[in-house]
């Protein structure tokens, strides 16, 4: 009796021992940690400034605004965020969930609805970033590392201008001209976060003033101060100017020419000439009268 009891313990032992070991077999592996959105804030300055930005006004249509763009470490925007410009050009991305090195791209100088969004298709480093001519755009990066066990980032981003600046002078400019303009009718349309400029079919007329003095001859010069303009494409080798002078004569003269002194982004240019040096090696084309005649009677 007594080893009948001994038998029937151990069994009872062993039958828990494997109903805890089922229990065990049971049990779901344990959650994976869940990855904390990291805080990234980003200030977008202004470096090397050329010239003052319109200050913003509330209920402004069309006000320039900033732009930064979060990339991750293949290249892939995964959010961007702005504002209007102002002091404190700043945003706050909660968007990076992977460690590595990411991007922000910043620009500045956009309108509303003239800018890519993530919502509308995705970004990566090709996508083409529209150029207005009226725009005085800036293009900025910055890289930082984001590290598993850190969660809040600092970051700045300084922006220089994707535009050019130009000024231009013709000296000896005989009296009887009254106005003289400029147009840049090849400047580039677009361009990539990597500061690429492309595309040619962006156009800008400038008017050039007449100096206040004549000079010792009765000519004057003409100068176009420095102006910021659309870019030269990256890879150009020239830059057309069509140039139109009219006078006092009733005639018009237009030169179509080129300079190798492309205003590439970034770049400040002052091109001069001399009135005789550049109107008379230039091809000139002289409007003809027009082949309208009207008639007309009046009374003696």
């Amino acid at each position: 009796m007594k080893s009948n009891s001994i038998f029937g313990i151990a069994l009872l032992v062993l039958g828990c021992a494997v109903f805890s070991s089922c229990k065990k077999d049971e049990t779901p592996d344990s959650p994976a940690p869940i990855v904390e959105n990291r805080v990234i804030e980003a200030k977008v300055v202004l470096d090397n400034v050329w010239t003052e930005e319109e200050p913003t006004k509330d209920g402004e249509q069309n006000s320039s605004i900033f732009m930064c763009y979060l990339f991750d470490p293949n290249g892939v925007c995964i959010r961007n965020r702005g504002g209007n410009m102002d002091d404190d050009m700043t945003v706050q991305f909660e968007d990076a969930t992977t460690a590595g090195t990411h991007s922000i791209y910043a620009v500045t100088g956009w309108h509303v609805g003239e800018y890519p969004g993530t919502t509308s298709g995705p970004i990566d480093l090709t996508t083409s970033l529209p150029l207005a001519p009226n725009r005085i755009i800036s293009l900025g990066c910055t890289t930082f590392t984001i590290v598993n066990g850190t969660r809040d980032y600092s970051v700045q981003v300084a922006t220089n201008y994707i535009m050019a600046q130009l000024a231009l002078t013709i000296y000896s400019v005989p009296s009887h001209i009254n106005s003289i303009r400029i147009e840049l009718p090849n400047q580039g349309d677009s361009f990539k976060f990597t500061g690429i400029v492309e595309g040619n079919t962006q156009s800008k007329t400038l008017n050039l003033t007449r100096s206040q003095t004549a000079n010792e001859n009765g000519s004057y010069d003409w100068t176009l101060t420095e102006t910021i303009i659309p870019p030269s494409a990256t890879n150009a080798t020239s830059m057309p100017i069509t140039v139109t002078a009219t006078s006092t004569l009733d005639s018009t003269r237009t030169i179509e020419t080129t300079t190798s002194a492309c205003c590439t982004a970034g770049t400040r240019k002052h091109l001069r000439t001399t009135w005789d040096a550049f109107f008379n090696t230039a091809t000139v084309t002289i409007n003809p009268w027009t082949t309208t005649i009207d008639t007309i009677d009046f009374e003696l």
